[in-house]
């Protein structure tokens, strides 16, 4: 209701008022309707149609203008210039636009909280539509009396304040009862926007001001030059950037320094990340961090398979076992998150797949969902659970946690795609390729500085029989385990890579001949007692056959010993050990 033409002021003062109620009461129209369009979030029509938003902008605020302008000409010149006079559009507006607003955010709300797949989602929606609904049936009994020509009772007039406060009285309980909004980050941008807002008018003024008194000095009348707008203008926009991440960066350490010591601690994490190297060190670190960091209840990292589209558990924190759980790449909840390449809540996973919650390991609803996605794939699926407490996580949390899972999933893929290509997908082990570039370095070092060196050639006893019996799956199945054994039972400063078939590489740096024999001999032992369990449930025992040559045995047979020199002698030390009745370790002291 506007003030009468006496109470405001001036002749001017009315003019003006009008114009920026009417043009506030189409931007407002405007925000309502994005509100309501993402209350509990941005459905996905909205999201396959983003110019609907500009569009709610663009015909509130043209109404809003267009009543503006005509108020405007009709007071000021005192002649009408549209086709339409003031009184008829403001009708118009009062009559049939402000009703028609109201029914539209009021179904758009009702659709957003029928829809909504989880409880916190429809009470958020719900509360808001509550909060709208007096107000969209009191505009509409104004409208349909006005239509009739009958004039409002005096309680409709005397309840108006009271229901307008329906609607910001809904949306404050939707805010902090189910966590609508981050009041904190809020205040915190809207303290940075003021303080830079005012900043930027102090600099500009003041440029204004000693550029117009230093030019007038060169030039009469020169306090007005164009040349001096344009110069301060030109400082502003230099100034922009500059100033709004100081006073930010100021804003958070007076203001909020546990918000700054937590973007710290995620830019620390994600900087030690790529100097842990191998995908298990990394996910096993980066869930234990994010479990401290936050203090979440757990934390669980699962790793894509693009061979075979599966996700599995790569590392787990917060007491949870890491079973050996595979989640499909189609999965509903997990194609979801895809497609968002945002953090979800975990609850909000569930409700699409109960799968998810089913096959991953310490699962908490309560927690967060967050994309690993790196160039338009998914790399991995982080899982982070509810904090201590209950308490949610606020935007800005959600925003940075996003940030680090764009680094993290970029750090994985390069990480995967070294392993690719530096190891085997079937045994874990080195490829032939990359273990012979590793002989090659060791060789080299123990040649310039007079090291020893030892090489094993191993092979699996009578393979060739396990995969005609039982299978290739079966093979492959005994080739795994095997590897994993053999590589377990190795000094941390040893290596091991699939030479061919049934067939490995050890290299031994710093181990003289009898040395290798008894690391040779402690595989051979667990191997051999090492049942391998198939999948129709029946056990596998093999044994493994070793042969073994060593550089200082080498040394003045051949001139300068070579990778191939130590290969072809543990070759024939295996060749030999396999003629003597297999599973033995055999060395070989000098090929002629």
């Amino acid at each position: 209701v506007l003030p009468p033409a006496g109470s405001v002021g001036t002749l001017w003062m009315r003019p003006v008022y009008l114009a920026v109620y009417y043009v506030l009461t189409g931007l407002q129209m405007g925000l309502q309707l994005h509100l309501a369009s993402l209350i509990p979030d941005r459905p996905s029509w909205l999201r396959a149609r983003p110019w609907v938003i500009p569009l709610y902008y663009a015909i509130s605020l043209g109404a809003g203008l267009m009543t503006c302008m005509s108020y405007l000409t009709e007071e000021v010149l005192g002649r009408r210039v549209f086709p339409w006079s003031s009184e008829s559009i403001g009708g118009f507006m009062q009559g049939y636009g402000l009703a028609l607003w109201a029914v539209m955010v009021s179904l758009l709300l009702a659709s957003q909280a029928l829809r909504a797949r989880e409880e916190i989602g429809r009470h958020q929606a719900g509360l808001v539509l509550a909060g709208t609904l007096p107000w969209f049936l009191f505009l509409l009994a104004s409208s349909v009396l006005t239509r009739l020509g009958l004039e409002a009772p005096p309680w409709l007039d005397a309840l108006e304040s009271g229901i307008l406060l329906c609607f910001p009285l809904a949306l404050f309980a939707a805010i902090y009862r189910y966590q609508l909004f981050d009041i904190e980050l809020v205040v915190r941008r809207s303290l940075l926007y003021a303080a830079v807002t005012g900043a930027l008018i102090l600099v500009f003024y003041t440029a204004l001001g000693a550029g117009g008194f230093i030019f007038s000095r060169l030039v009469p009348g020169g306090e007005h030059s164009v040349w001096v707008v344009s110069a301060s203008t030109l400082l502003l926009g230099l100034l922009f950037a500059p100033l709004r991440q100081t006073l930010q960066g100021l804003i958070d350490r007076r203001f909020f320094p546990e918000r700054q010591a937590l973007r710290q601690r995620l830019v620390a994490l994600a900087g030690e990340l790529p100097a842990l190297g191998r995908l298990p060190l990394m996910g096993r670190h980066l869930v234990d961090r994010l479990e401290e960091i936050f203090g979440a209840r757990t934390a669980t990292l699962l790793i894509a398979d693009p061979e075979t589209g599966l996700l599995s558990v790569l590392a787990t924190a917060g007491g949870v076992e890491a079973e050996s759980s595979l989640l499909p790449l189609d999965d509903p909840a997990v194609d979801h998150l895809r497609r968002s390449r945002r953090p979800l809540p975990a609850g909000q996973l569930a409700a699409r797949s109960a799968v998810l919650a089913q096959r991953v390991p310490g699962f908490d609803p309560d927690g967060l969902g967050i994309p690993l996605v790196s160039q338009d794939r998914l790399i991995g699926v982080l899982l982070v659970g509810g904090k201590e407490g209950r308490r949610s996580y606020p935007g800005e949390e959600v925003d940075l946690l996003s940030l680090l899972a764009h680094h993290v999933a970029t750090v994985f893929e390069n990480a995967r795609l070294f392993v690719s290509a530096t190891y085997e997908g079937l045994t874990g082990l080195l490829r032939r390729e990359a273990i012979l570039e590793q002989l090659d370095k060791e060789l080299e070092r123990a040649l310039r500085y007079q090291r020893p060196l030892t090489i094993a050639m191993a092979d699996l006893d009578r393979f060739k029989d396990v995969n005609d019996r039982h299978g290739h799956l079966a093979g492959d199945s005994l080739l795994r385990r095997i590897s994993q054994v053999v590589a377990g039972s190795l000094r941390s400063t040893d290596w091991i890579g699939r030479y061919g078939g049934e067939e490995f590489l050890l290299i031994l740096p710093e181990t003289e001949i009898w040395g290798a024999v008894d690391v040779a001999e402690k595989v051979r032992s667990l191997v051999q007692g090492t049942p391998v369990t198939l999948d129709d449930g029946s056990a596998l025992c093999v044994t493994l056959s070793i042969g073994l040559a060593s550089l200082d045995d080498l040394r003045g047979t051949t001139g300068k010993v070579t990778s191939r020199d130590l290969i072809a002698a543990a070759d024939a030390a295996l060749y030999a050990a396999k003629h003597s009745g297999r599973n033995r370790v055999h060395p070989v002291v000098a090929v002629a």
